[in-house]
């Protein structure tokens, strides 16, 4: 948004403010400024008067001017300008003045003609562009008098401000909005008054003998038509100025552009049709239809052709600017515009158009109307009666607050009467409601950004400005907080200062992976309809089932880096098929676990059991059981085993399959991923008494069948409840030719101890020939 000192005076008092003032202030209330300019226009550039034109008898292009820069005083200048003409107010810059660092006007003679000065376009003055010839004056910029310095009219003599408007403020893209904000900072009056004086009237037609309106009944839109006659319209300078900073000027049409010059002003959003476009066929009367199009978009029909998609496009209307037009003032809320269009990302947008009404155009469409019709009278242009409208019942939202609550929001103790005067210069209409400690306001349409008591006090506080408050100590209590959440997160954290006690190292990726790998690889994903529909790349799609898929990639990355010892894992959120979140712990290791340095001259390698090992120093102790193991893509068929707790699977623990070495880029590694809420369930803190006897191992040393599982030992050993057992182990495999076929020497370690008394040499031999006996029966296991 783009404005000017001088077009801001034009609307609020503010002759006794500096410019520092007015930028200290923009910024202060969150506008703001990205850049101010000092807009002057060189010393020696006057005012003149072109009395004559005539060729220019040696060159086609150029005119020979005689042009008038005082009471009694002519010059003659040759100007090459192809709109250059008698009877025109032009800027004249005369001898010796400096245009800029490298061009100085000198008297010179071109083609044998003498050129006394220089009759300059816009761009030589440092100005915008407005047109491609040079700058025609007009009583827009105040009295005209030939040799008048330029730079003493306001407009050549300015400040150009630039403020960045921030997405809530829409109200803020028109001088209005911005002259609103200034103007309750600084205290001063602004009302919003309309202009329009009442011209005769008598014997105009009416719009209603002109203009048919044809609408759906549900339209969210709002919309007023006001019909205009115009012949050789010219745009005022200071409009084309303002507008050309904006870079929103039109060449070459003019209508639309001032058009777009009231849309600044006002902020409603204005769009012109001609009548030779929207006339019926069969006669003069002009029907408008406004519809819902098959896209959902609010549209504006003639005679079936589409003329504007209201809030994102109008089609080009290339008649000439003289005759009748219908003028419409538009108003969609923004957040249904916005909506629709987010439903239609391909649709096409007029930017300007669509970035004014989706962040909140002003919704008083008759007032603006009013004060466009004044503007236009003022230039001679014929408005017809009355309007055709479309008005919708927008309800304002009413917010109750508490004088006491703004006042602990904002850290001050402002009273009612001081509250009330700030909203109400920002057009907030309020009562008092319970002896002036409770206010009741009513938000003003065009402010779209407003919804709670919080909204509410930041337009207090941005007004009286963050500065102006005095500093006081922070206070403020807090209770202990431990729930659910924390002591799961705080089990987390334990769990990752065992992995990087043990040489793990920590690592974080996306929550995101690419859908295709994981089909491939056998892991479900996010079923489709709950899928991500806008993924930031093609390789990630979709919400990771596993943490697995990152930690191999992060090894092969290392792997690229020449490191062979590799230990990771990851505490992270995975994502079953109906995007139901899971919390879970992962861990991927080379086989390599010491790479090769003095005194171990070749790289030490683990087994699967070793980095179970490892595993179980981290989440404690656990079972592996291969039973109904569904082996996918990633796993080795041969070592892939659940873990298990409490006779309960939490996890898996795996070798890498060897297909998938070329997949990875990687060597031999070996995996495990735990379900977090399975483990959090198995491990609370329970207290349990411990003995304080002598605790004693005995060993076995068995002849069984190869094919009997350590477990189902294991499970037959527990079910003779001998309290005195508190642990079994195997702690060697023995295998010889010598041995009957298909048995195997085991060696089981039992460690025995009594929670009441020091057990003698006798009773830990019977407990050790119960055991022989149950294992004698179920397997029949012999003493070696």
């Amino acid at each position: 948004m783009i404005f000017t000192y001088y077009l801001l005076q034009t609307l609020i008092p503010i002759e006794g403010i500096s410019v520092e003032d007015i930028y200290t202030r923009l910024n202060r209330i969150g506008l703001e400024v990205d850049r101010i300019e000092k807009i002057k226009v060189p010393d020696g550039v006057v005012v003149g008067f072109v009395q004559a034109v005539n060729p220019h008898e040696n060159a086609d292009k150029l005119q020979v001017c005689q042009v008038k820069i005082g009471d009694d005083r002519v010059l003659q200048i040759v100007c090459g300008a192809r709109n250059v003409a008698a009877e025109q107010f032009v800027a004249v810059a005369l001898e010796g003045t400096k245009i800029s660092d490298t061009l100085t006007i000198k008297k010179s003679k071109i083609r044998n003609e003498t050129s006394e000065g220089m009759i300059c376009s816009a761009t030589e003055l440092g100005l915008p562009k407005i047109n491609d010839g040079i700058m025609v004056l007009d009583d827009s910029i105040g009295i005209l008098e030939c040799g008048k310095a330029l730079n003493e009219y306001p407009l050549f003599n300015d400040t150009c401000f630039e403020i960045n408007v921030t997405p809530n403020r829409g109200d803020c893209l028109s001088l209005y909005g911005v002259a609103r904000d200034i103007a309750t900072t600084f205290e001063i009056p602004f009302e919003l008054e309309n202009k329009a004086h009442h011209n005769k009237e008598d014997n105009v037609l009416g719009i209603g003998r002109l203009l048919q309106l044809q609408y759906d009944r549900d339209l969210k839109s709002s919309l007023v038509y006001k019909m205009i006659q115009c012949e050789n319209f010219h745009i005022p300078l200071k409009v084309s100025l303002i507008l050309a900073y904006n870079n929103i000027l039109v060449q070459n049409k003019p209508l639309l552009s001032f058009v777009q010059y009231v849309s600044w002003l006002t902020g409603t959003v204005f769009q012109i049709y001609s009548s030779q476009m929207c006339k019926n066929a069969d006669g003069d009367k002009i029907t408008l239809s406004v519809k819902t199009d098959e896209n959902g978009f609010e549209s504006v029909y003639a005679n079936d052709r589409i003329l504007s998609q209201i809030g994102v496009k109008q089609i080009a209307d290339d008649t000439q600017e003289d005759g009748v037009w219908i003028i419409e003032a538009s108003y969609i809320p923004p957040d249904i515009l916005a909506k629709r269009v987010m439903d239609n990302p391909h649709i096409q947008k007029d930017m300007q158009l669509y970035y004014r009404t989706s962040r909140g155009s002003n919704p008083n469409l008759s007032e603006s109307i009013k004060i466009l019709c004044s503007l236009l009278r003022e230039m001679d242009v014929l408005i017809y009666l009355g309007t055709q409208e479309i008005v919708q019942n927008y309800i304002q939202p009413t917010i109750t607050v508490d004088v006491q609550q703004i006042n602990e929001i904002i850290g001050v103790n402002l009273n009612a009467n001081t509250i009330a005067t700030i909203l109400k210069n920002l057009g907030f209409s309020i009562e008092m409601v319970s002896d002036e400690k409770v206010l009741a306001l009513n938000i003003p349409a065009f402010r779209h950004d407003i919804h709670n008591v919080q909204d509410v006090a930041e337009e207090i506080l941005r007004i009286m400005g963050i500065d102006s408050l005095p500093s006081v100590p922070l206070q403020f209590s807090e209770e202990r907080h431990i729930d659910a959440f924390y002591m799961h997160y705080k089990f987390e954290r334990e769990l990752a200062k065992r992995a990087i006690s043990v040489g793990f190292h920590e690592t974080i990726h996306f929550v995101f992976a690419q859908k295709e790998r994981l089909v491939r690889l056998g892991f479900p994903s996010v079923d489709e309809s709950l899928d991500i529909k806008n993924p930031i790349t093609q390789e990630l799609d979709t919400l990771r089932p596993s943490l697995l898929i990152s930690l191999l990639q992060s090894i092969a990355t290392n792997r690229r880096n020449n490191r062979r010892h590799i230990a990771l894992f990851e505490v992270g959120s995975i994502f079953n098929h109906q995007r139901e979140e899971m919390r879970s712990i992962a861990f991927a290791m080379t086989k390599v676990s010491r790479e090769a340095a003095y005194p171990y001259a070749k790289d030490q390698e683990i087994t699967l059991f070793d980095f179970a090992e490892k595993i179980s120093q981290v989440i404690g102790r656990f079972e592996l059981n291969t039973d109904d193991v569904q082996v996918n893509v990633l796993y080795h068929p041969m070592q892939a085993a659940h873990i298990m707790k409490g006779g309960r699977v939490i996890g898996i623990l795996a070798k890498i399959h060897p297909a998938l070495h070329t997949e990875f880029d990687i060597d031999d590694c070996f995996v495990a991923e735990i379900n977090l809420v399975a483990l959090f369930s198995e491990s609370p803190i329970i207290a349990k008494s411990f003995s304080k006897f002598q605790r004693n191992q005995r060993d076995l040393t068995l002849l069984i069948s190869k094919d009997i599982l350590f477990r189902d030992i294991k499970r037959e050993v527990e079910s003779l409840n001998i309290a005195e057992v508190k642990r079994i182990y195997p702690l060697d495999i023995y295998e010889d030719s010598q041995l009957q076929k298909g048995q195997i020497s085991l060696t089981l370690r039992f460690e025995i101890q009594s929670d009441t008394k020091t057990l003698e040499e006798s009773e830990i031999s019977e407990i050790m020939n119960q055991i022989l006996q149950q294992l004698n029966r179920c397997f029949g296991a012999v003493l070696r």
